[in-house]
């Protein structure tokens, strides 16, 4: 099925304001001509026979395919993937490249791709790239389970700047906390200038374990059309499932799905395209949805969170869409702020909600002012946001399960005018959407916590409690106070997330105290019995 990723090079040429009137499509393929670059372009990151740039992308099928794209010189021949079982030197199946192409930025390389499909479901490989001229190493590479598995996946905002110093440690610091992690967003805005091939060389490098070891999607933001108003070096080093609009149908607008979760990726630059890009979300996210979560992920934000920004015609298309629809996630950047929040009249009580979530992040060096707190696009259209911080770059941890998706934004780096106290490494942000067993999706402010007894003692009226409490890759702070009825009995401050209550006072005929946490604004509250005795 490798024509379903072959993509026409004349369907830019298109985008014009009937973009609005494109009739949804079925799926299909329109090949085109080779695009090559002009002459003297530029090459400060020259291509040689060793494949480089080399990126994982999701197909239709992520069970049983995986799309790979890797950059080598121009003018070589024998392109190929090959694959492996990790403990065999046996090939699995030999792949060859079906489509060379160059950006407009650097015409002396080319870039390839293969369809690496036939695999087994939820199955683990090795995987490797080249030809003639030179080989890649082996890289691990794992098919989607079938079914609605758990797994973790990574959002990351707009690298851009600091591509040589701020970028990579961001994404050392995601790699150590989630190794495990299968698949990873990037909203836009990977480069500054689309049209200076080396700040790809850049991004790639950066993120090179993340690339060639977990699924990447992306979506197309500002900074793409810089210089390269067809987004050449985009589509030049991705290859995505052509499933979108029809119009649309390249690198752009595209979903697929991965053990339980819709991942919708959308242009939020073809603003001509919007309402096109409406009607086709409400068939792949409402009508065509087997998915237990729906996750859309874009450039500009529907609800910008920096001063002096809005984007008033994607609002008017999408949050309509979004709300009626029950999406889930809608992760997006391009205003260099973290923020989080919701239209406000789906609060349904204090720190609680249902309906959409809306997150803008930034993971590079460059950032903006926020927008005063009240007084913003957020309260102007009748939205709650919830957090919000500047000089702040993040990565986000979005763990899933059937009938749970947790979510945590971390601390990669900061600016000297960061508006968080925390460090780097530590928890900037976290909710939790449950669903329960009517399919009611529930979102509430923080992680779930729970406590542990380890340890109980009383002597007379006087005694001790150590307990330890626990919520998903972060360490609750605070006091935890322990109480018969409305009698406080006893507190102790947790210390690397165990606590120590002495008790005292306790009433003669009392058999149990109700140890009590009141959360640390990541942690959420909790209580725990414990009898005594």
């Amino acid at each position: 099925m490798r024509p379903l990723h072959r993509r026409s090079r004349l369907l830019p040429l298109l985008l014009v304001p009937a973009l609005a009137l494109t009739p949804l499509a079925t799926q299909s393929v329109v090949p085109g001509p080779r695009l090559l670059a002009p002459a003297g372009a530029e090459t400060d990151d020259p291509a040689t026979g060793v494949p480089d740039r080399i990126v994982l992308n999701p197909t239709e099928d992520t069970t049983t395919s995986v799309m790979v794209t890797w950059r080598t010189a121009a003018g070589l021949d024998d392109h190929r993937a090959q694959v492996r079982r990790p403990d065999e030197r046996a090939l699995v199946g030999e792949y060859p490249s079906w489509n060379e192409e160059s950006a407009m930025s650097q015409p002396e390389a080319e870039h390839h791709s293969a369809l690496m499909d036939g695999l087994a479901p939820g199955t683990g490989y090795e995987y490797r790239v080249g030809g003639g001229a030179g080989w890649s190493r082996w890289r691990p590479v794992r098919t989607a389970a079938e079914g609605s598995e758990p797994f973790t996946f990574l959002y990351f905002g707009d690298a851009q700047n600091g591509l040589t110093d701020r970028w990579p440690p961001v994404v050392r610091r995601a790699l150590r906390s989630e190794p495990d992690a299968r698949l990873t967003l990037h909203e836009g805005d990977q480069i500054n200038e689309a049209d200076h091939d080396p700040e790809w060389g850049d991004w790639f490098r950066g993120a090179e374990r993340l690339l060639t070891s977990t699924l990447t999607l992306t979506s197309p933001g500002n900074h793409e059309y810089s210089g390269d108003q067809l987004i050449t070096g985009y589509r030049a080093h991705y290859e995505y499932p052509l499933n979108g609009p029809l119009l649309l149908r390249h690198e752009d607008v595209y979903y697929t799905d991965y053990q339980g979760v819709r991942f919708i990726g959308l242009n939020a630059n073809q603003q001509l395209g919007a309402p096109d890009q409406a009607l086709w979300l409400r068939r792949v996210a409402l009508t065509e949805n087997p998915m237990d979560w729906t996750v859309v992920f874009f450039h500009h934000p529907v609800f910008s969170a920096s001063e002096g920004r809005d984007n008033p015609q994607l609002r008017a298309f999408w949050l309509p869409t979004f709300e009626a629809l029950g999406i889930d996630l809608v992760l997006q950047g391009h205003d260099h702020v973290y923020a989080r929040g919701h239209l406000t009249e789906n609060e349904t009580g204090p720190g609680t909600h249902v309906g959409p979530t809306y997150v803008v992040s930034v993971a590079g060096s460059k950032y903006y002012d926020l927008a005063p707190a009240d007084d913003n696009v957020w309260t102007q259209n009748d939205a709650t946001r919830v957090l919000a911080h500047a000089q702040t770059s993040t990565y986000q941890v979005i763990s899933v399960s059937q009938d749970r998706l947790v979510y945590r934004s971390v601390i990669g780096a900061k600016g000297g005018a960061s508006t968080t106290e925390r460090r780097r490494g530590d928890l900037l942000d976290a909710f939790t959407i449950t669903r329960g067993g009517d399919g009611t999706k529930v979102v509430e402010d923080g992680l779930p916590t729970r406590i542990t007894v380890q340890r109980t003692r009383l002597k007379g009226r006087a005694g001790v409690v150590v307990a330890r409490l626990l919520a998903p890759r972060h360490r609750p702070t605070g006091r935890v106070t322990a109480w018969v009825g409305e009698e406080r009995v006893g507190a102790g401050r947790l210390r690397r997330g165990q606590v120590r209550v002495a008790l005292r006072g306790v009433p003669k005929r009392a058999v149990a105290v109700e140890l009590r946490y009141s959360g640390d604004g990541r942690a959420r509250a909790a209580t725990r019995a414990v009898p005594l005795g």
